[in-house]
């Protein structure tokens, strides 16, 4: 491309903006990807955010069905914040990012739960 584009991947990138082309690939093709140096870094952060992400989803969905009371949901709420407290980011700003992430969602489970004590969430 002689108009000063720059192709990375299947996206075309220039003034005018970000454009995606086709690269090929049919149904059931299957591609190889490799993993970054980084990747592999904060693979372990990323799989323990998202495993307690899991234990917050868990636990709002206990709340809505009223299987386990607003004490409850606290106290499970302080003990996984503080596991998410113990993921060690290694510098990184992508694990850093999904710990602030991780950690609003819980404190809105927590805030959630008591609105709905003092009957605003219905």
């Amino acid at each position: 491309m002689d108009d000063g584009s720059m192709v990375l991947g299947g996206t075309v990138y220039n003034d005018a903006g970000i454009q995606s082309i086709g690269i090929g690939l049919e149904n059931r093709t299957k591609i190889l990807m490799l993993h970054t140096a980084q990747y592999t870094q904060d693979k372990d952060g990323v799989d323990k955010l998202n495993e307690l992400n899991q234990k917050i989803d868990d636990i709002d969905a206990k709340r809505i069905a009223k299987q386990i009371d607003n004490v409850a949901v606290h106290e499970f709420i302080t003990q996984i914040c503080c596991q998410i407290d113990g993921v060690e980011t290694n510098g990184s700003e992508a694990l850093r990012g999904m710990r602030k992430a991780a950690i609003r969602r819980a404190e809105e489970v927590a805030k959630k739960s008591d609105e709905s004590r003092r009957g605003i969430d219905p």
